[in-house]
Formats: C-alpha cells, sequence, structure tokens
C-alpha cells in the first residue's frame, strides 16, 4: 500500500470460533484463528506499529456474532474506543445467522450487539441484509453506519436489504467488496438501486433532498465512505483531506452528457472507465492532469 501511494485503513478483524455454540473452527476457517484476546489485541498493537507515515491507519474488527463471542465483542469494542479508531462487525448476512444466534441467545445479532452497547457513531455493521425494521430504528438511534457489499450479497444469493427504513432511520450506508471476483465500485453503487427497484418496482430507492439518485449514490460512495473508515475525506472541502479522482469529461461514455446529468452518468453508464487519474493525500498517484507524483 505505501510503495503503490494509496490511502487504507487495515481492519484488523478477530475471529475464534466457528459458531453460536462455540464450536471450534474448521478446515478453511483455522487460517483466520487469532487466538486468544490477548494475542489479537498484541496483533493490533504489532499492525499499527507497522502502520506508519500519513496513509496507514489500524482499526478494529469483531467479524461477526457468530464467529466472536459478545462479551469478547464489547471488550474489542472498548478497545476500539481507547485507541478512538472505528469498529465494524458483520450483522445479519443470511437468514440461519438470525436463527442460530435466537437459538443461543433468544434475539437477533444486531438486538444483542445493541443490548451490549457496541452499537455507537463509531461503529459500522456490515450487510444488515435481514435485519427487522425496529432493529433498524434502535441501530439509527444508537448512531450506528452500515456498509452494503452488494456484488457479493448477490453473488451469494443473501437477500435484499431494507433500504428504505435504514434511511427514514437516518443511517448512512456505505459500500464494500467483500469479495474479489470484480472489484467495481459504480457497480456496487448502481446495483444498491437496482435491487430495491426490483424490489419495490419503481425508481428511487436512493435519491437525495432533490430528487436525483446519481448524486445521492456517490455519497454513498464517498461521503458516508470516509467517514466509516475515520478518515477525514469524501468531499472537496477547506480541511479535508485531498483524496479524489479526475474524470474525463471528453471520454466517449460522457459525450453529449451535460452537468446536471453528470453523476447518474457516472454511476448507471460509465463507471471507472471515465477515470482520468488519482490524488491521494494532494499528490498524483496516477494520471490526472499533471505527471503521476506531482503535487495535485
Amino acid at each position: 500500500a505505501r510503495d503503490a501511494g494509496i490511502r487504507i485503513v487495515l481492519l484488523h478483524c478477530d475471529y475464534v470460533r466457528g459458531g453460536f455454540d462455540d464450536q471450534p473452527l474448521d478446515g478453511g476457517q483455522r487460517r483466520f484463528d487469532t487466538g486468544t484476546l490477548d494475542t489479537y489485541l498484541a496483533s493490533l498493537d504489532r499492525a499499527e506499529d507497522l502502520a506508519t507515515g500519513p496513509l496507514q491507519s489500524v482499526a478494529a474488527v469483531a467479524h461477526s456474532t457468530r464467529a466472536v463471542p459478545i462479551d469478547r465483542i464489547a471488550t474489542i469494542h472498548a478497545e476500539a474506543t481507547r485507541r478512538d479508531t472505528v469498529f465494524h462487525l458483520h450483522l445479519e448476512e443470511v437468514v440461519k445467522e438470525i436463527e442460530d444466534c435466537g437459538r443461543r441467545h433468544d434475539r437477533t445479532p444486531m438486538r444483542l450487539a445493541l443490548e451490549h452497547g457496541v452499537i455507537d457513531e463509531r461503529t459500522t455493521a456490515v450487510h444488515c441484509t435481514h435485519s427487522t425494521a425496529e432493529d433498524l430504528r434502535d441501530f439509527g438511534a444508537a448512531g450506528g453506519r452500515i456498509c452494503l457489499c452488494p456484488n457479493t450479497e448477490g453473488n451469494l444469493g443473501d437477500g435484499i436489504c431494507d433500504l428504505a427504513t435504514m434511511r427514514e432511520a437516518g443511517i448512512d450506508v456505505s459500500i464494500g467488496t467483500d469479495l474479489n471476483s470484480r472489484i467495481a465500485p459504480a457497480e456496487d453503487l448502481r446495483w444498491i438501486e437496482y435491487v430495491q427497484r426490483v424490489r419495490h418496482q419503481m425508481r428511487g430507492g436512493v435519491i437525495d433532498a432533490e430528487g436525483r439518485t446519481g448524486r445521492a449514490l456517490l455519497d454513498i460512495g464517498t461521503r458516508n465512505g470516509a467517514a466509516s473508515l475515520g478518515v477525514d475525506a469524501g468531499e472537496i472541502a477547506p480541511g479535508r483531506l485531498a483524496d479524489f479522482v479526475a474524470v474525463d469529461l471528453e471520454h466517449r461514455t460522457l459525450e453529449g452528457v451535460g452537468p446536471d446529468h453528470l453523476a447518474e452518468a457516472i454511476v448507471f453508464g460509465t463507471g471507472s472507465a471515465c477515470l482520468a487519474g488519482t490524488c491521494v493525500g494532494g499528490r498524483w498517484v496516477r494520471g490526472g492532469p499533471d505527471v503521476a507524483g506531482g503535487p495535485a
């Protein structure tokens, strides 16, 4: 990451069991084993020691209520608070996860997390595909954020989230990849909207105050994503980090597109094809109007 010049937040994930009944890790899961809590926290320290310079940082993650006992999750969340980092946690991607949690704890994974105080303004829950409206409203009131992974959730057939309730509850939604079969942020953004259209048989699953879909989706991919990672970026404004991409307005995929429709054209049409450069921390690391490596 340092050699490539990208900004990176290493979300160091704790993973210690194979299910809610404390099943041992088996097969391919074993390589994720982070050991005792002390071992995990020590590895977090080592990762922080390696994260030198302004472009690297580390944050604490508990994989899920399935893979980490809730008391241990609460301890890791408290450690994230002490270190002043963000905290991420997988929640309710599939129905079986919710059913298994109900048998063990008599409540949903999200309700379990809420009751143990691990949902607040530093918390991002990943997926929340099958979260109930009641849980989502309480989650939003606690200040939590949600990261959707449309390509993964579609690839695995997980389901479609209740995005309307998420937005009504004031929850900031961002995107993540979760798998590497295809890395395409614009595609993830458009599929957030498309699956809602399929579910509700109407457009406008994601719109801003002016009724525009493209700008609202770009906010999900920029402002909300940066906030989820604890990075002071996501928009071009005084005091923000100068992390952004340059768009080639003369690219063939944008021919005839005016300013009022540019956001929609980028998200639903061209995607990354029209990107001409990447600026990180005020320096071009790829393309841009100046030679890569020069100041923006």
